[in-house]
């Protein structure tokens, strides 16, 4: 959600001829995540898994991710859409922290997520 107003206020004198002196005020809205990912995730080697980041603001905030502090692009068995991280067959490569973090003209906000991806328990043979 959110909003932009402009609004124009005028000044008139009452000298002849009258002077005008109009300015224009932008009201922005700070950029939020308004829902994330559950903080902790664990998740089994090969089980698809998606981080996401639903986001609000005036202007819309611009997103971006990051892995274990480093800056994060499409690659490398993932996805990345906006607020989304899709991993449609993850690795235990793809364990650590994943941060969120959104900014426009008005704001910043970071959220994390951290992502465990482990192994199944071998089966247990008994006979």
């Amino acid at each position: 959600g959110g909003f932009t107003s402009t609004i124009e206020l005028s000044v008139v004198s009452d000298l002849n001829p009258p002077v005008v002196r109009t300015t224009t005020l932008t009201v922005y809205e700070a950029a939020v995540i308004t829902d994330h990912s559950p903080d902790d995730l664990d998740q089994f080697v090969g089980d698809s898994v998606t981080l996401s980041c639903t986001v609000a603001g005036t202007p819309a905030p611009t997103v971006e991710w990051y892995f274990n502090g480093e800056a994060l692009a499409s690659g490398s068995g993932l996805t990345i859409n906006g607020g989304t991280i899709d991993i449609p067959s993850p690795t235990t490569d793809h364990s650590g922290m994943y941060q969120c973090f959104v900014s426009n003209i008005a704001s910043e906000v970071c959220e994390s997520i951290a992502l465990q991806v482990r192994r199944p328990d071998p089966p247990v043979i008994t006979g």
